[in-house]
């Protein structure tokens, strides 16, 4: 967030160009696949906590986004 913004700032383009390839590098979704792997496949204790990883990283992710716009708050117009 703080680097998006940043480049966002210093270049004059939308802080979204840095700002969503990074997510997608952090997005938890094999996590999620993998649990719905182990349930499909009998293992039910392991894929809810696989699920219940999958939400704790999502939100974690949420969090870091919050408070990199606490520290550096995008351009308005950007």
């Amino acid at each position: 967030m703080v680097v998006a913004n940043l480049w966002g700032r210093k270049t004059g383009r939308p802080s979204s160009i840095v700002l969503i390839p990074a997510i997608v590098l952090l997005v938890s979704g094999s996590i999620g696949f993998r649990g719905l792997a182990a349930i499909a496949g009998g293992d039910l204790l392991l894929g809810v906590g696989q699920f219940l990883q999958m939400f704790v990283v999502a939100v974690t992710i949420l969090v870091g986004i919050m408070i990199g716009y606490t520290i550096t708050r995008p351009e308005p117009g950007l």
